[in-house]
């Protein structure tokens, strides 16, 4: 049962923990990179951006200049061949493989790379060859490069760079529901 007023629509792990066997995964796709939500399978990596979003949304109050967007270079095809032709209709249009998911601006001069992964208790999952070479890039041109292993350690991070800048951060009761 998911309670009323979800802001990203997701329920708590314990929920998904609760219900991973009501419908089981298919064999071919690992249990680690998805977890079960209504019937559907959905990337972990989907829902961590979901719920950073979320929070994104929620501190506009706290810090009302900062600004943030998810750069959406996923390939969800259903299948191999839908994929192929959706990432090379994508690649037509400039998307690079490997571009960090999020980016973070805050005036005069915060601006913050991430690349989100999926949190730790959902199994290991590391940067790829070319979200390093994406990250040391930015973090040449003047960006805080990171990678956050889920929503709440990008909030963690977003905030540190925040305080070590100048910005007044208080915390808010709030802060640890992703909802």
């Amino acid at each position: 049962m998911v309670a009323a007023g979800l802001r990203s629509g997701f329920p708590r792990l314990a929920h998904d923990q609760e219900h991973a066997g009501s419908t089981p995964a298919p064999a071919t796709i690992s249990p680690v990179a998805f977890f079960c939500y209504n019937g559907l399978m959905i990337q972990w990596e989907f829902r961590e951006s979901c719920e950073l979003n979320a929070w994104l949304e929620r501190t506009q109050v706290r810090f009302p200049q900062l600004r943030g967007f998810h750069v959406p270079n996923e390939n969800p095809g259903r299948n191999k061949a839908e994929r192929a032709r959706i990432g090379a209709l994508r690649r037509r249009m400039g998307v690079k493989s490997g571009v960090c998911d999020w980016f973070f601006f805050y005036p005069p001069d915060v601006r913050i790379a991430l690349e989100l992964k999926k949190p730790e208790i959902a199994g290991k999952s590391y940067p790829s060859k070319e979200e390093r070479e994406w990250l040391d890039y930015f973090s040449g041109c003047g960006f805080q490069a990171f990678v956050a292993r889920g929503w709440n350690e990008a909030r963690i991070l977003v905030e540190r760079v925040l305080k070590e800048n100048g910005t007044d951060v208080k915390s808010s009761p709030f802060d640890d529901c992703p909802f």
